[in-house]
């Protein structure tokens, strides 16, 4: 796989802190947004809140208001005063009215909205005026004694004209005042007021919540889109981090137990000095052993192969097999020359005879010469016919001259190397280079 040989390298430190920076940058965003979607959302509980409270508000005014209606009702109608005293637990004790409009001090309210439900309230007291006048005519009907009348009932005077009625007259026109037109009227202008109030309310705070909730929407959206980018970042950091670190990483690893150069990512500075060193490492390597292995098998004297590189020339020869002819050679007069003139004549004597060898036997630079022992050498020549032999020979005895030097040859001849044993052909040839060199000394 090619991954660029850019000159602009990128760190990996350096991608990995842009998309750290950029996954902690979008958590902060997720905590800013998501805490304004709280505050928003919050807000808009509050503003919920508000409205119970103001229903209640309303509620509480209307009860109080019906309470005090029922209660005056039922005691025209049965003279109980169990109905008189539980009108005056609400008015003194339970003060539902009360409570309302004093929690309605405690909240912002527009003023025109405060008018309505102040109207209400208002109007539910002027009732109450009715409501002890019909209570007092109804009191005297029944011949209920003073001392069990509340002070506010007390405190009512009659007209001489109502005083002047009959019990049953008074009982009647106590009812009349709680049921005719002008106290439904009055009734019908409280629960106007309570409705209006709500109305007024409901009004003016529809667009603050409406603008709440659109805030509150945002910044869901916003938060969900945080949230996408930074699964979108996680996932892009995975795939960064296998498809450019842990899967070339993996193939190196795989191309390093083959023996094999590796590739990396060259864009990534980390990654393309691993690579470039280990290659670098793995190509001098490479000289070293080949370096060592010239030197193993080379001949350190005459510089052709050695018995080591004969004998793996051997296995290469076996394996591929075709018409071979192996030539073995023996250096006449080494020992009478190391003898009288020392060693290092004798080795200027092993060089030029490898040199007369490979100049006539060595063949489009195929290493096919070899020093197997102290003056004995053997050449291959392959894909020839038998009778080329004796050209090779003949050339041979001519290139003796030239080097000065005297080299006993013999040969032996195979159609298919590959089925024959090369020891066998060393073995006659070298009975007839010994054939030769008996015959150059006589």
């Amino acid at each position: 796989m090619n991954w660029g040989n850019s000159n602009k390298k990128l760190t990996l430190k350096s991608v990995m802190l842009v998309i750290t920076g950029l996954l902690i940058l979008s958590c902060i965003l997720m905590v800013i947004y998501a805490m304004r979607a709280r505050r928003y959302n919050e807000k808009s509980i509050e503003l919920s809140k508000l409205h119970m409270k103001y229903t209640e508000i309303a509620s509480a005014l209307n009860s109080g208001s019906h309470t005090l209606t029922e209660q005056a009702r039922l005691f025209a109608e049965t003279g109980d005063v169990a109905h008189l005293y539980n009108y005056f637990e609400e008015v003194n004790y339970v003060k539902r009215r009360d409570k309302a409009m004093d929690e309605l001090e405690k909240i912002s309210v527009p003023d025109n909205a405060r008018e309505h439900i102040e109207s209400s309230m208002n109007a539910s007291i002027e009732l109450m005026q009715r409501e002890y006048y019909s209570m007092k005519l109804t009191a005297i009907s029944y011949n209920i004694a003073k001392y069990k009348l509340p002070a506010e009932i007390q405190s009512v005077e009659l007209s001489l004209e109502d005083r002047a009625l009959t019990a049953e007259e008074m009982r009647e026109k106590a009812r009349i005042i709680l049921f005719d037109d002008d106290y439904m009227e009055m009734k019908k202008l409280i629960a106007e007021g309570t409705t209006k109030f709500l109305d007024t309310m409901q009004e003016d705070s529809k667009y603050e919540y409406l603008r709440l909730t659109k805030k509150v929407s945002m910044y869901v959206n916003i938060l969900r889109l945080t949230i996408m980018a930074v699964l979108i970042l996680i996932l892009s950091m995975t795939i960064f981090q296998y498809t450019f670190v842990v899967r070339p990483i993996v193939k190196a690893s795989q191309s390093i137990s083959r023996g094999e150069r590796i590739e990396m990512p060259r864009f990534l500075e980390e990654m393309n000095s691993l690579c470039t060193s280990y290659n670098s490492l793995m190509d001098d390597n490479e000289k070293l052993v080949k370096k060592l292995w010239i030197i193993a098998e080379t001949d350190a004297l005459t510089k052709i192969g050695n018995r080591t590189a004969y004998n793996d020339y051997c296995k290469k020869l076996h394996k591929e097999g075709g018409e071979t002819i192996l030539f073995v050679f023996d250096v006449n007069g080494l020992r009478e020359l190391n003898n009288s003139l020392g060693h290092n004549d004798g080795d200027k004597l092993l060089r030029r005879a490898a040199e007369c060898i490979v100049s006539v036997f060595e063949k489009d630079g195929e290493e096919n010469c070899f020093r197997i022992g102290g003056d004995e050498f053997v050449a291959f020549i392959r894909g020839e016919a038998e009778e080329n032999a004796e050209k090779y020979v003949e050339e041979f005895k001519n290139e003796q001259e030239n080097k000065n030097v005297k080299i006993a040859v013999g040969f032996k001849y195979t159609e298919d190397i590959k089925n024959t044993s090369i020891h066998e052909m060393f073995v006659e040839a070298d009975k007839m280079m010994y054939i030769d060199k008996a015959e150059t000394k006589a």
